[in-house]
Protein backbone atom coordinates (compact mmCIF):
# COMPACT_ATOMS: atom_id res chain seq x y z
CA UNK A 1 0.00 0.00 0.00
CA UNK A 2 0.88 3.28 -0.37
CA UNK A 3 1.80 6.76 1.53
CA UNK A 4 -1.57 8.78 1.74
CA UNK A 5 -2.36 12.25 3.23
CA UNK A 6 -5.90 13.76 3.53
CA UNK A 7 -7.46 17.17 3.52
CA UNK A 8 -10.41 18.95 3.78
CA UNK A 9 -11.02 21.47 1.54
CA UNK A 10 -13.61 24.99 1.39
CA UNK A 11 -16.44 24.56 -1.62
CA UNK A 12 -14.36 27.58 -3.40
CA UNK A 13 -11.23 25.72 -3.43
CA UNK A 14 -12.39 22.46 -4.34
CA UNK A 15 -13.79 23.90 -7.16
CA UNK A 16 -10.36 25.89 -8.16
CA UNK A 17 -8.74 22.66 -7.79
CA UNK A 18 -11.36 20.86 -10.28
CA UNK A 19 -10.58 23.96 -12.77
CA UNK A 20 -6.85 23.75 -12.82
CA UNK A 21 -5.73 20.27 -11.69
CA UNK A 22 -3.28 19.95 -14.28
CA UNK A 23 -1.56 22.77 -13.11
CA UNK A 24 -1.14 22.51 -8.95
CA UNK A 25 -0.33 18.75 -9.41
CA UNK A 26 3.23 17.46 -10.29
CA UNK A 27 3.39 15.85 -13.67
CA UNK A 28 2.77 12.47 -14.76
CA UNK A 29 -0.31 12.17 -11.85
CA UNK A 30 -3.51 10.80 -11.87
CA UNK A 31 -6.43 12.41 -10.62
CA UNK A 32 -10.11 10.43 -9.43
CA UNK A 33 -12.74 12.29 -9.03
CA UNK A 34 -15.96 10.33 -6.93
CA UNK A 35 -18.25 13.39 -7.86
CA UNK A 36 -21.18 13.81 -5.30
CA UNK A 37 -24.23 13.55 -7.78
CA UNK A 38 -26.50 12.86 -4.97
CA UNK A 39 -27.79 8.77 -4.44
CA UNK A 40 -26.04 7.60 -7.81
CA UNK A 41 -22.57 6.87 -8.92
CA UNK A 42 -19.99 9.14 -10.94
CA UNK A 43 -16.24 9.00 -11.72
CA UNK A 44 -14.17 10.93 -13.98
CA UNK A 45 -10.12 10.11 -14.19
CA UNK A 46 -7.50 12.10 -15.56
CA UNK A 47 -4.10 11.68 -16.23
CA UNK A 48 -1.53 14.46 -16.43
CA UNK A 49 -0.47 13.08 -20.11
CA UNK A 50 -4.09 13.99 -21.10
CA UNK A 51 -6.28 11.11 -20.78
CA UNK A 52 -9.60 10.80 -19.55
CA UNK A 53 -12.06 8.13 -18.62
CA UNK A 54 -15.19 8.39 -16.58
CA UNK A 55 -17.45 5.66 -15.47
CA UNK A 56 -21.19 6.24 -14.91
CA UNK A 57 -22.74 9.79 -15.10
CA UNK A 58 -25.34 9.63 -12.11
CA UNK A 59 -28.99 10.31 -11.58
CA UNK A 60 -28.78 14.07 -12.65
CA UNK A 61 -28.15 15.12 -16.35
CA UNK A 62 -27.46 18.95 -15.45
CA UNK A 63 -25.04 18.07 -12.39
CA UNK A 64 -22.93 15.58 -14.54
CA UNK A 65 -22.98 18.12 -17.09
CA UNK A 66 -21.93 20.98 -14.52
CA UNK A 67 -19.06 18.70 -13.28
CA UNK A 68 -17.47 18.10 -16.30
CA UNK A 69 -17.59 21.78 -17.14
CA UNK A 70 -15.85 22.47 -14.07
CA UNK A 71 -13.36 20.01 -14.49
CA UNK A 72 -12.52 21.53 -17.66
CA UNK A 73 -13.32 18.57 -19.63
CA UNK A 74 -12.29 18.64 -23.25
CA UNK A 75 -12.81 14.72 -24.34
CA UNK A 76 -13.19 11.47 -22.96
CA UNK A 77 -11.27 8.54 -24.55
CA UNK A 78 -13.19 5.83 -22.41
CA UNK A 79 -16.70 5.68 -21.39
CA UNK A 80 -18.15 3.26 -19.02
CA UNK A 81 -21.53 2.70 -17.63
CA UNK A 82 -21.08 -0.15 -15.36
CA UNK A 83 -24.96 -1.48 -15.81
CA UNK A 84 -28.59 0.42 -16.90
CA UNK A 85 -29.78 2.18 -13.83
CA UNK A 86 -30.69 5.71 -14.24
CA UNK A 87 -28.53 6.35 -11.41
CA UNK A 88 -25.73 5.31 -13.21
CA UNK A 89 -26.63 6.72 -16.56
CA UNK A 90 -28.25 9.63 -16.93
CA UNK A 91 -26.90 12.07 -18.89
CA UNK A 92 -24.91 9.55 -20.96
CA UNK A 93 -26.82 10.49 -24.01
CA UNK A 94 -25.75 14.16 -23.86
CA UNK A 95 -22.11 13.62 -22.62
CA UNK A 96 -21.84 10.91 -25.97
CA UNK A 97 -23.41 14.01 -28.14
CA UNK A 98 -20.82 16.59 -26.66
CA UNK A 99 -17.67 14.73 -26.12
CA UNK A 100 -17.90 12.12 -28.47
CA UNK A 101 -15.66 9.29 -26.47
CA UNK A 102 -13.18 6.99 -28.56
CA UNK A 103 -14.89 4.32 -26.77
CA UNK A 104 -17.73 2.65 -24.68
CA UNK A 105 -18.18 0.11 -22.50
CA UNK A 106 -21.26 -1.32 -20.68
CA UNK A 107 -22.54 -4.99 -19.57
CA UNK A 108 -24.53 -5.62 -23.13
CA UNK A 109 -27.67 -6.27 -20.65
CA UNK A 110 -30.59 -3.67 -22.22
CA UNK A 111 -33.06 -2.42 -20.09
CA UNK A 112 -36.82 -1.00 -20.97
CA UNK A 113 -36.22 2.84 -19.55
CA UNK A 114 -36.22 6.14 -22.30
CA UNK A 115 -32.48 7.09 -20.19
CA UNK A 116 -31.47 3.58 -21.82
CA UNK A 117 -32.69 3.93 -25.07
CA UNK A 118 -31.19 7.39 -25.63
CA UNK A 119 -27.75 6.21 -24.52
CA UNK A 120 -27.66 3.68 -26.89
CA UNK A 121 -29.53 5.62 -29.36
CA UNK A 122 -26.63 8.31 -28.91
CA UNK A 123 -23.64 5.51 -29.70
CA UNK A 124 -25.58 4.49 -32.82
CA UNK A 125 -25.73 7.97 -33.93
CA UNK A 126 -22.32 9.30 -33.48
CA UNK A 127 -20.72 5.98 -34.51
CA UNK A 128 -19.11 5.92 -30.94
CA UNK A 129 -17.06 2.41 -31.12
CA UNK A 130 -18.88 -0.35 -28.52
CA UNK A 131 -17.07 -3.02 -26.22
CA UNK A 132 -18.87 -5.45 -24.30
CA UNK A 133 -17.45 -5.39 -21.05
CA UNK A 134 -15.72 -9.45 -21.39
CA UNK A 135 -12.59 -9.67 -19.46
CA UNK A 136 -9.82 -7.46 -21.28
CA UNK A 137 -7.18 -4.54 -20.49
CA UNK A 138 -7.57 -1.23 -21.88
CA UNK A 139 -4.27 1.01 -21.88
CA UNK A 140 -4.59 4.70 -21.93
CA UNK A 141 -0.99 5.94 -21.16
CA UNK A 142 0.17 4.65 -18.26
CA UNK A 143 -3.28 3.85 -17.11
CA UNK A 144 -4.09 0.61 -17.29
CA UNK A 145 -8.01 -0.47 -16.39
CA UNK A 146 -8.61 -3.98 -16.25
CA UNK A 147 -12.35 -5.20 -17.14
CA UNK A 148 -13.48 -8.50 -14.94
CA UNK A 149 -14.75 -11.32 -15.85
CA UNK A 150 -18.39 -11.17 -16.57
CA UNK A 151 -20.55 -13.18 -14.17
CA UNK A 152 -20.36 -16.61 -14.95
CA UNK A 153 -22.86 -17.97 -14.94
CA UNK A 154 -25.09 -15.37 -15.62
CA UNK A 155 -27.03 -14.11 -12.37
CA UNK A 156 -30.62 -13.61 -13.17
CA UNK A 157 -31.29 -12.47 -9.24
CA UNK A 158 -30.87 -8.71 -9.19
CA UNK A 159 -29.40 -9.13 -13.09
CA UNK A 160 -28.54 -5.62 -13.60
CA UNK A 161 -26.97 -5.02 -10.10
CA UNK A 162 -24.73 -8.21 -10.33
CA UNK A 163 -24.12 -7.64 -13.85
CA UNK A 164 -22.58 -4.86 -13.44
CA UNK A 165 -18.55 -3.77 -15.14
CA UNK A 166 -16.34 -4.71 -12.97
CA UNK A 167 -13.07 -2.44 -13.39
CA UNK A 168 -9.45 -2.32 -11.87
CA UNK A 169 -7.89 0.45 -12.43
CA UNK A 170 -4.05 0.35 -12.27
CA UNK A 171 -1.34 3.26 -12.31
CA UNK A 172 2.20 2.16 -11.42
CA UNK A 173 1.84 0.69 -7.85
CA UNK A 174 -1.13 2.32 -6.95
CA UNK A 175 -5.11 0.45 -7.95
CA UNK A 176 -9.14 1.46 -6.88
CA UNK A 177 -11.62 -0.98 -7.64
CA UNK A 178 -14.72 0.21 -9.10
CA UNK A 179 -17.67 -2.52 -8.67
CA UNK A 180 -20.67 -0.90 -9.98
CA UNK A 181 -23.70 -2.04 -7.74
CA UNK A 182 -22.64 -6.22 -7.48
CA UNK A 183 -24.00 -7.77 -4.24
CA UNK A 184 -23.41 -10.88 -2.91
CA UNK A 185 -23.84 -13.30 -5.81
CA UNK A 186 -21.43 -11.66 -7.80
CA UNK A 187 -19.01 -10.96 -5.42
CA UNK A 188 -18.25 -14.63 -4.55
CA UNK A 189 -17.79 -15.63 -8.01
CA UNK A 190 -15.14 -13.12 -8.19
CA UNK A 191 -13.19 -14.01 -5.03
CA UNK A 192 -13.35 -17.64 -6.71
CA UNK A 193 -12.24 -16.68 -10.09
CA UNK A 194 -10.23 -13.45 -9.50
CA UNK A 195 -8.92 -13.76 -6.01
CA UNK A 196 -5.89 -12.92 -7.38
CA UNK A 197 -6.75 -9.74 -9.22
CA UNK A 198 -9.12 -8.06 -6.49
CA UNK A 199 -6.65 -6.15 -3.97
CA UNK A 200 -6.36 -2.58 -4.29
CA UNK A 201 -5.51 0.34 -2.58
CA UNK A 202 -9.10 2.10 -2.92
CA UNK A 203 -12.44 0.51 -3.38
CA UNK A 204 -15.37 1.72 -4.61
CA UNK A 205 -17.68 0.21 -2.59
CA UNK A 206 -20.55 -1.62 -4.13
CA UNK A 207 -24.37 -0.74 -4.64
CA UNK A 208 -23.73 2.41 -2.69
CA UNK A 209 -22.68 0.56 0.98
CA UNK A 210 -26.27 -1.74 0.39
CA UNK A 211 -27.19 -4.64 2.92
CA UNK A 212 -26.83 -7.13 -0.36
CA UNK A 213 -23.19 -6.05 -1.13
CA UNK A 214 -19.32 -5.97 0.59
CA UNK A 215 -19.43 -9.05 1.98
CA UNK A 216 -16.57 -10.00 4.72
CA UNK A 217 -14.99 -12.59 1.79
CA UNK A 218 -15.39 -10.13 -0.69
CA UNK A 219 -13.82 -7.08 0.96
CA UNK A 220 -10.67 -9.14 2.95
CA UNK A 221 -9.78 -9.91 -0.84
CA UNK A 222 -9.78 -6.68 -1.89
CA UNK A 223 -7.95 -5.54 1.33
CA UNK A 224 -8.42 -1.58 0.25
CA UNK A 225 -7.00 1.41 2.95
CA UNK A 226 -9.89 3.64 1.60
CA UNK A 227 -13.67 3.22 0.79
CA UNK A 228 -15.56 5.82 -1.27
CA UNK A 229 -19.33 5.19 -0.90
CA UNK A 230 -21.37 7.18 -3.34
CA UNK A 231 -25.18 8.20 -2.31
CA UNK A 232 -26.51 10.83 -1.54
CA UNK A 233 -27.78 12.42 1.99
CA UNK A 234 -30.96 10.74 3.46
CA UNK A 235 -31.12 8.70 0.75
CA UNK A 236 -34.89 6.50 0.89
CA UNK A 237 -33.45 3.46 0.56
CA UNK A 238 -31.00 3.96 3.64
CA UNK A 239 -27.73 3.84 2.48
CA UNK A 240 -25.36 3.03 3.18
CA UNK A 241 -26.47 0.21 5.18
CA UNK A 242 -25.34 0.07 9.26
CA UNK A 243 -23.62 -3.53 8.84
CA UNK A 244 -21.79 -2.51 5.70
CA UNK A 245 -19.83 0.34 7.93
CA UNK A 246 -19.20 -1.84 10.63
CA UNK A 247 -17.46 -4.28 8.45
CA UNK A 248 -15.33 -1.75 6.97
CA UNK A 249 -14.69 -0.41 10.31
CA UNK A 250 -13.57 -3.46 11.80
CA UNK A 251 -11.57 -4.22 8.71
CA UNK A 252 -9.42 -0.97 8.95
CA UNK A 253 -10.46 0.63 6.38
CA UNK A 254 -10.52 4.42 6.02
CA UNK A 255 -14.47 5.57 4.67
CA UNK A 256 -14.78 8.46 2.60
CA UNK A 257 -18.75 9.30 1.92
CA UNK A 258 -20.10 11.75 -0.83
CA UNK A 259 -23.05 12.49 1.38
CA UNK A 260 -20.76 13.86 4.38
CA UNK A 261 -17.95 14.55 2.55
CA UNK A 262 -18.81 15.70 -0.83
CA UNK A 263 -16.80 15.07 -4.09
CA UNK A 264 -14.08 13.44 -3.16
CA UNK A 265 -10.28 13.35 -4.91
CA UNK A 266 -7.18 11.08 -5.51
CA UNK A 267 -4.44 12.32 -6.69
CA UNK A 268 -1.66 9.74 -7.04
CA UNK A 269 2.22 9.88 -8.32
CA UNK A 270 1.70 5.74 -8.97
CA UNK A 271 3.35 5.61 -5.30
CA UNK A 272 1.64 7.83 -2.62
CA UNK A 273 -1.34 9.30 -2.88
CA UNK A 274 -3.52 12.06 -1.54
CA UNK A 275 -7.25 12.59 -0.46
CA UNK A 276 -8.56 15.86 -0.68
CA UNK A 277 -12.62 16.00 -0.06
CA UNK A 278 -15.11 19.05 -0.65
CA UNK A 279 -16.53 18.93 2.80
CA UNK A 280 -16.38 17.21 6.32
CA UNK A 281 -18.67 16.97 9.18
CA UNK A 282 -16.05 15.43 11.00
CA UNK A 283 -13.39 16.48 13.45
CA UNK A 284 -11.41 13.73 13.32
CA UNK A 285 -7.56 13.67 13.26
CA UNK A 286 -6.64 13.39 9.41
CA UNK A 287 -5.10 9.81 8.63
CA UNK A 288 -2.25 9.14 7.08
CA UNK A 289 -0.36 6.42 5.17
CA UNK A 290 3.25 5.72 4.81
CA UNK A 291 4.84 2.58 3.53
CA UNK A 292 8.00 2.43 4.87
CA UNK A 293 8.86 -0.85 2.35
CA UNK A 294 8.30 1.94 -0.74
CA UNK A 295 9.16 5.46 1.41
CA UNK A 296 11.58 7.74 -0.25
CA UNK A 297 14.16 9.57 2.11
CA UNK A 298 11.47 13.22 1.54
CA UNK A 299 8.47 10.53 2.43
CA UNK A 300 10.58 9.57 5.72
CA UNK A 301 11.26 13.24 6.57
CA UNK A 302 7.87 13.98 7.05
CA UNK A 303 7.61 11.31 10.12
CA UNK A 304 8.19 13.64 13.72
CA UNK A 305 11.89 13.08 14.91
CA UNK A 306 13.37 11.88 11.38
CA UNK A 307 16.01 14.10 10.42
CA UNK A 308 17.89 13.21 7.01
CA UNK A 309 20.71 11.17 9.10
CA UNK A 310 17.62 8.78 10.38
CA UNK A 311 16.22 8.44 6.87
CA UNK A 312 19.33 7.33 5.41
CA UNK A 313 19.34 5.06 8.55
CA UNK A 314 15.77 3.59 7.31
CA UNK A 315 16.60 3.41 3.82
CA UNK A 316 20.33 1.49 4.44
CA UNK A 317 18.23 -1.31 7.01
CA UNK A 318 15.49 -1.66 4.62
CA UNK A 319 18.06 -2.41 1.64
CA UNK A 320 20.00 -4.40 4.12
CA UNK A 321 17.35 -6.68 5.28
CA UNK A 322 15.32 -6.90 2.26
CA UNK A 323 12.39 -4.74 3.16
CA UNK A 324 10.94 -4.74 6.66
CA UNK A 325 8.30 -7.54 7.48
CA UNK A 326 5.94 -5.50 9.98
CA UNK A 327 4.99 -2.06 11.19
CA UNK A 328 7.11 -1.75 14.16
CA UNK A 329 10.27 -3.51 12.95
CA UNK A 330 10.81 0.45 11.99
CA UNK A 331 11.22 0.93 15.80
CA UNK A 332 14.64 -1.45 15.43
CA UNK A 333 16.46 1.55 13.15
CA UNK A 334 18.99 3.71 14.93
CA UNK A 335 17.70 6.77 15.99
CA UNK A 336 13.78 5.38 16.70
CA UNK A 337 12.39 4.19 19.54
CA UNK A 338 9.01 3.68 21.44
CA UNK A 339 8.72 7.38 21.94
CA UNK A 340 8.50 8.11 17.61
CA UNK A 341 6.43 5.16 17.76
CA UNK A 342 3.57 6.97 19.75
CA UNK A 343 4.28 10.26 18.33
CA UNK A 344 3.18 9.14 14.91
CA UNK A 345 0.28 7.63 16.36
CA UNK A 346 -0.56 10.49 18.22
CA UNK A 347 0.01 12.43 15.12
CA UNK A 348 -2.48 9.92 12.79
CA UNK A 349 0.08 8.18 10.82
CA UNK A 350 -0.45 4.45 9.77
CA UNK A 351 2.69 2.53 8.96
CA UNK A 352 1.90 -0.10 6.87
CA UNK A 353 4.67 -2.34 4.36
CA UNK A 354 2.67 -3.37 1.75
Amino acid sequence: MNSMKKYYLPILILLFLLSFTAILFAQDTVSIYFLDVGQGDASVIISSSGYVAMIDSGPNEKLILNHLKNLDISHIDLLIATHAHADHITGMDKIIAKYKPRAFMDPGISHTSLTYIRMINAIEKYNIKYYQSTARKIQLGLMNFSILPSANPKIYVSELNNNSVVIKLEYKNFSCLYTGDIERGRENQLVKISSSNLESDIIKIPHHGSSTSSNSAFIKKVNPKVAIISCGQNNRYGHPNIKTLERLEKNGIDIYRTDINGTILINTDGYNYEIMVEKSLSSKISKKVININLATLEDFIQLLGIDEMIANNLLLYRTLNNGFKYPEEIKMVLGIGVWEWEEWKEEGWIIVVK
